[in-house]
């Protein structure tokens, strides 16, 4: 089995929650120590996220039309299981089809704030990483979070920002599920506390997930000064989604 084979099995088995929780473990330390291997993880978890919005049997019709013009020569398969459903995806498809996404859904390149949101958002993965906070409730508030219980993992995450006000990375999860949840105004508040503190492993994913809500509520030119900021910064994550955003014919005008 080569290397690439081997590290999108891995990929396959952590997103379908095959992994034993020593397993996961190590991968999740693995992803926030790997950016590329984060960026597969997420472009892979935005393929699901699609299947879910599309429906499964449209999908299969637009990944075959894709997959017949791209030549490859026996193509790795990822398998996914959606709604109880096992779905094959060429691993070549995996490549270009955020781009697809993006292109067949915008259909002349206008903005429109739902579009934009449906098309880029998705949650962020949790990523286990090195925190001095142990105990119950931080064991908890990762629980409730991979189990997209939002609410109850909201109010542990709080806990461990009152606990320690220097906890980004719980003061980051907590403004995730309050926006899961429909509390928008409250979840800007905890990223521009990230913001603010230009914290170098955050402060993208702050101004990003910012950015989104504000496209979600319909508010272009709030949006736009955060997707400036990342789409100047060529080393960001960020930078071509945002540049694809402020392209659009009609954002903010």
């Amino acid at each position: 089995m080569d290397m690439n084979q081997e590290i999108t099995e891995k990929i396959e088995k952590y997103l379908q929650g095959l992994m034993s929780e020593e397993e996961k473990r190590d991968f999740e330390n693995e992803i926030s120590q790997n950016k590329d291997l984060k960026k597969e993880v997420e472009q892979l978890s935005f393929v699901i996220d699609s299947i879910e919005h599309y429906g499964d049997t449209e999908l299969r019709k637009r990944l075959n039309r894709i997959h017949n013009n791209i030549s490859s020569q026996g193509p790795a398969i990822v398998r996914f299981i959606v709604n109880n459903k096992i779905l094959s995806v060429a691993a070549s498809v995996i490549i270009v089809i955020s781009m697809y996404f993006t292109i067949e859904y915008f259909s002349g390149s206008m903005f429109n704030s739902e579009k934009v949101y449906l098309t880029y958002y998705s949650t962020p993965v949790y990523n286990q990483v090195t925190r001095n906070v142990t105990g119950n409730t931080l064991q908890q508030a990762e629980l409730f979070y991979k189990q997209k219980e939002y609410g109850r993992a909201s109010k542990m995450f709080r806990k461990l920002t009152n606990q320690d006000a220097d906890d980004l990375t719980s003061f980051f999860y907590m403004a995730i599920c309050l926006h899961e949840t429909g509390s928008d105004s409250l979840a800007l508040i905890q990223f521009d506390k990230i913001i603010e503190r230009n914290n170098p492993a955050l402060t993208d994913d702050a101004l990003w997930y910012s950015a989104m809500i504000y496209i979600k509520q319909d508010k272009a030119a709030n949006a736009r000064k955060y997707l400036e900021r990342l789409a100047t910064d060529e080393s960001s994550f960020y930078h071509k989604k945002a540049e694809e955003i402020l392209g659009l014919r009609g954002f903010s005008e």
